[in-house]
């Protein structure tokens, strides 16, 4: 009969349809690993994994320049949500407690920032990189401490001057001579208010008081630790 065939014939379709779902979600989703780092990048889009590899080695190799533990290994998922109780223009985010470092790919960090700019200007590959250096930053921070965690003060304080030296030389050049922040006179000066008021000026003014440090090495180790030895340990740093 007619009727049986149609009955017999739909649930083989839509296990079918579900079938082909399956393997395309399986083949979309792929744990890439950036070459010369001990990082990898959990994408569905390779150009978009690439990216992030970038920026999250710049920060590897300018942190750990600095004296920072280099990780055994970071992961970083590009996701098009953040866990947020708002709209707030979030761009990724460092769970300490799970080991989570997430952040947004690059088409949703560019639809983000048309609402939320960075710096004052729209997304672009080289800012994207930043983006990912500043969490990666992040997570290295808390690999490098076995002890209480920084301030956030210190962490936002590093976590900038490393989004800003993924850049490239001009962007972060264009960034520095279009705004009129001031550079902090010295560690007295980090705000919590300021910070959370404008993370972005902090971040504008923290990079230029880094510039201008005569040793950055002895100063992020001050910094980060108060002096304590149980941070950014040499001969642990590879």
């Amino acid at each position: 009969m007619p009727g049986t065939d149609l009955r017999i014939q739909r649930p083989q379709v839509g296990l079918c349809c579900l079938f082909l779902l399956v393997i395309s979600v399986m083949a979309e989703a792929a744990t890439h690993p950036c070459p010369g780092a001990k990082l990898a990048v959990d994408a569905t889009d390779e150009e978009n994994a690439r990216l992030a590899c970038a920026g999250g080695t710049s920060a590897i190799d300018f942190l750990g320049a600095l004296g920072l533990k280099k990780p055994p290994l970071l992961v970083i998922e590009l996701v098009d949500r953040l866990p947020a109780l708002h709209d707030t223009g979030l761009l990724g985010s460092f769970d300490a407690d799970q080991g989570r470092l997430r952040v947004l790919s690059y088409p949703r960090c560019q639809a983000i920032a048309r609402r939320f700019p960075q710096f004052g200007m729209p997304m672009d590959t080289d800012m994207y990189r930043g983006i990912v250096a500043h969490e990666v930053g992040h997570a290295m921070m808390a690999f490098s401490f076995r002890g209480p965690r920084p301030s956030i003060l210190a962490q936002e304080y590093i976590a900038y001057v490393t989004q800003f030296m993924a850049m490239s030389p001009g962007l972060r050049q264009h960034i520095l001579e279009h705004t009129e922040i001031s550079a902090f006179e010295d560690e007295s000066q980090l705000s919590l208010t300021y910070y959370l008021l404008d993370p972005q000026a902090f971040g504008i003014a923290a990079f230029k008081h880094f510039m201008a440090l005569p040793d950055p090495r002895v100063f992020v180790r001050r910094l980060l630790s108060d002096g304590s030895p149980a941070c950014c340990a040499d001969s642990e740093s590879d």
